[in-house]
């Protein structure tokens, strides 16, 4: 597993399995969490690793969109089915 998180309780961004990503869709989805000081982590298996600067952001967005893409159907790339993550629920 290899997922985008946020929160000092780790909770992996929210995406579709039916869905591909952009890396810059991610970076500007998970960047909302850390605007209001939430910690952005990347889960690796079962660990977690804080990101603490805007390259390692886009290293572990890119690593993340292209797992995350392998595992979607074979739709091509050069489709529509890329798409941004929607505004996540507010957390309770």
């Amino acid at each position: 597993m290899l997922s985008l998180c946020h929160g000092h309780k780790p909770r992996p961004l929210p995406m579709s399995s039916t869905s591909r990503y952009y890396h810059e869709h991610l970076v500007n989805a998970i960047k909302r969490y850390a605007n209001m000081n939430q910690q952005v982590t990347v889960q690796v298996g079962s660990m977690y690793f804080k990101i603490n600067s805007p390259e390692e952001l886009e290293l572990a967005a890119k690593l993340v969109a292209s797992y995350h893409n392998q595992y979607v159907s074979t739709v091509p790339c050069e489709s529509e089915f890329y798409r941004e993550i929607e505004d996540p629920p507010p957390d309770p």
